[in-house]
Parts: C-alpha cells; structure tokens; sequence
C-alpha cells in the first residue's frame, strides 16, 4: 500500500506547476476558515514544510521553534483537519515531520530508558497510522503544493529502518547463540579492538566476569593442565566502561560503534542489565547500560556493559521518580537484586575498580580492577564462597553443556594436584611480570581432601 502510494504521489506532483503562486492562495477554503477559527498560521506550515522535507534547509532556532509549534497544534487537532475538504495533507505532511524526529531518536541514543523507547514506539505507531489515515483524504487539488512525496518517503525509510533494527537483532539470535568457534589469538585481537577504540574515546575500561577470570587465570582465554587437558575459560569478550552519564553515552557510543565497524565488526545494538518484566515498574525506568557487538568472521561477540560513578560507588540502573515539586530532588534508588551489579545490590565500591591494575592478554597489556573477586561477585550469578574462582569449575560446565569444551573427557575426571601445582606456577608468573593474578584466591585450592 505503501509503494502505490508513494508511486502515486510521485506522479501526481511531477505533473504540477512550479510553485509560484501566492502560497496563502493554495489552501481550501475549509483549511482557511478552520485555521482561522483556531488561530493556525497553516500558510507558515506550508513554506517551512517545502523547505524542511523538499530542500533540506536547517531552520533557525526561532524558525524551528515556530514550525514545531504549528506541528503539534495540527497534530493535535488531526481528527478535524484531516476530513475531505478540510486540511488532511497538512495533516498528513505534520505527521511525518514528527515521525522523523522520533526515529532519527531511537536511532541516535536519545532515548534513555525502557518507558521512553516504549512511549516512543507507541507514539510512531500512531502517527504511522495518521500518515496512512490522511493520505486517503488528502486530495491532488490540496496537495499539490504540500511536500506530500517526501511525507511519505519518511514512512517508507522509517519502516524500512526499524525493519533493519529487528533483523540485526534477529541475525544475532539466529547465528550467536550457538557455541563460538573463537580461538585464543581471536579473543586477543577482539581485546585489542576494544582497547584502541575506548583508548581513543578517552574512556575507563576492562574486561569483566569470564574474561575477566581468563586473564587471571590464565593471562589469555585458555590455559594447558597437565596431560594435555584445555581449561577453556571464555567465549566471548565481556567489557566494563566507564561512562560519565547515560545522556553522553548515547552519543558516544555512535562513535565507539563506528570505530569498531572500521575494525571489522558488524552489529551493535543496545541492550538492557535489568530483567523485570514489562509489568513490572522497574522495567520502565531502565536505561539501555548494555552494548552488543558481534562480528561475523571470525564470530565473536563483543559483550559491553556500562556504569555510572556516583561518589565512592559505581552503578549500572539507578531508577528516579520524578518530584511533584521542583523544589524537591526525585526520589531515587538502585536496583537490589537486578542489572549488571545485582550481586552486590547493585552498586560496586570504586575502591574495587581504582586505582586500576594491569592484566595480561596474550601479549596484551590491559587494564583490571583493583580488586578484581569483588567485582566478579558484583557481576556474576556465582557463589564465589561455594566455588573457588581460581579453578576451573567443573560442576558448573558440566551442568551448563553448552559450548563443546563443556563436553571434554577431562572434566569428568576431575581436577589433579598437578593441575592445581601448574596454575599456582601460573600465577606466580603473572606475579612476577607485574599482572593480576589468581595468587590472593589460591587459597581455596587445596584438593587434600
């Protein structure tokens, strides 16, 4: 319906007359008299609307001020004016301008939380409809002069973007859940993106949850035992970023996922750390703290999680009520038990992050957290007291059975004391190179019993 009617249109204002009449003269009489009555300056739609849809122009601040003014009076006014005879190509032409703004928003990361992507997918959805809505009435006697063929283009690309949106999602669903084929120099060489790309946006990072235990354990994604035995830690990569606010972050990440597609990598799309349901009033109030970047050859994921410093602590979801008075400060807490920090209540000390250590990956340098178990009990669904994070846990990969390492023989026969002798050597010799180890949680390894 879409195509016939762009198609349509396309033809229709091919044929007319170069726009050189008085513009004031090219409304309907019933346009005239119901702007008239509701004091709407309809003739000042028209000329900035060619100007925006059909030109391009960048309005003024005044100008813009005014012309959106006028678009959310027609809007607000669309069930009158888009009746036969009335104004529904004004209608018709407000509605894609609005409609505009609201994908270039979900586009460009200006919405920050789960109610605002809500609301404003609610919102284009109804203009979506008031486009089809008045393209039915809106006559080729009206609408010869309004900019009626670019009003539609922007439903065509705004379709056909959120149709991509979806289908980047999907694509990630269909091909990376499965086990990755990722080697250690592939893992490295997704580090090292990540390390020159947020080196060169000037911002604070480093690896989290499995990633990060890799490095500890091993100084790279997989380690020998003895006899030959893999200890495959990691299979994807899992970064924490520092972000100074959410507000900039949505324009920053712009940026970073630019740069990584320079790097080779393919999708990125926002996620969220909370996982209320959408009854749920926390769900409303989450912003978008993760970013998923996958590439395809070689496929790995690239898994980033985002915090906020507020004073002595860091945090991922902080959910604010607005204050009736303006006056008073909204009243505002963290999650408990949900987002990236669901361990730990949903803040992590600063003093676990800062100052920042190094860690070995491969023959990388990358920087740790100071205090490396707090932050993975902050973010890992594990009981780091039941389990020692300094060996690899069995039990866990067993019941998991998901990537083929999970599957080795090895596992079910059980970590030696040779093992444990070569890891603890291990760690020593990341002591010895100046990077963060396993040493301080080698202590639970004692398989004596």
């Amino acid at each position: 319906m879409l195509q016939r009617i762009s198609a349509f249109w396309i033809i229709a204002c091919a044929a007319i007359l170069p726009f050189a009449l008085r513009v004031g003269a090219l409304l309907t009489t019933g346009c005239r008299s119901f702007c008239e009555t509701h004091a709407l300056n309809m003739t000042q739609l028209l000329q900035q609307s060619r100007r925006v849809l059909i030109h391009q122009e960048e309005l003024g601040h005044v100008e813009r001020s005014q012309f959106m003014e006028l678009v959310f009076a027609v809007l607000q006014h669309r069930g009158e004016l888009q009746l036969p005879g009335v104004c529904p190509c004004a209608v018709l032409v407000a509605a894609a301008v609005q409609l505009g703004i609201e994908a270039y928003n979900i586009e460009h990361g200006a919405l920050h939380t789960n109610y605002d992507h809500v609301t404003a997918f609610h919102r284009s959805g109804i203009l979506d409809r008031t486009i089809r809505e008045a393209s039915a009435t809106c006559s080729i006697g009206e609408g010869r002069y309004w900019p009626i063929t670019q009003a539609v283009d922007v439903l065509l690309t705004t379709a056909r973007s959120m149709m991509e949106r979806l289908q980047r999602v999907g694509d990630w669903v269909a091909t990376f859940q499965e086990e990755s084929t990722i080697t250690d120099e592939q893992h490295i060489e997704a580090l090292a993106d990540a390390a020159a790309v947020f080196d060169s946006e000037g911002l604070e990072w480093w690896p989290c949850r499995g990633t990060l235990i890799a490095l500890l354990r091993h100084g790279k994604r997989s380690g020998l035992l003895s006899k030959g035995k893999l200890d495959v830690v990691d299979h994807d990569v899992d970064i924490m970023v520092c972000v100074s606010s959410h507000e900039q972050w949505a324009k920053q990440r712009l940026s970073v996922e630019k740069k990584l597609q320079e790097r080779g990598w393919r999708n990125c799309f926002e996620r969220y750390s909370a996982s209320e349901s959408y009854e749920g009033r926390q769900y409303h109030f989450a912003r978008g703290d993760l970013f998923l970047c996958t590439r395809a050859d070689p496929k790995v994921t690239l898994d980033i999680a985002t915090y906020i410093v507020d004073g002595p602590i860091a945090y991922a979801q902080k959910y604010c009520l607005p204050s009736p008075h303006s006056a008073l400060r909204p009243r505002c807490w963290f999650p408990q038990n949900d987002g990236t920090f669901r361990g730990s209540r949903g803040r992590l000390r600063i003093s676990a992050i800062r100052p920042l250590k190094r860690c070995k990956a491969g023959h990388l340098s990358v920087p740790c957290p100071r205090e490396p178990l707090e932050t993975l009990r902050a973010t890992m669904n594990v009981n780091f007291t039941g389990s020692c994070v300094a060996l690899p846990d069995i039990e866990q990969r067993l019941e998991r059975d998901l990537y083929d390492s999970d599957k080795d023989a090895w596992l079910s026969e059980g970590l030696t004391k040779e093992d444990v002798e070569i890891l603890r050597q291990r760690a020593a010799d990341l002591d010895k190179e100046g990077y963060q180890s396993m040493t301080p949680y080698l202590r639970c390894a004692d398989l004596s019993g």
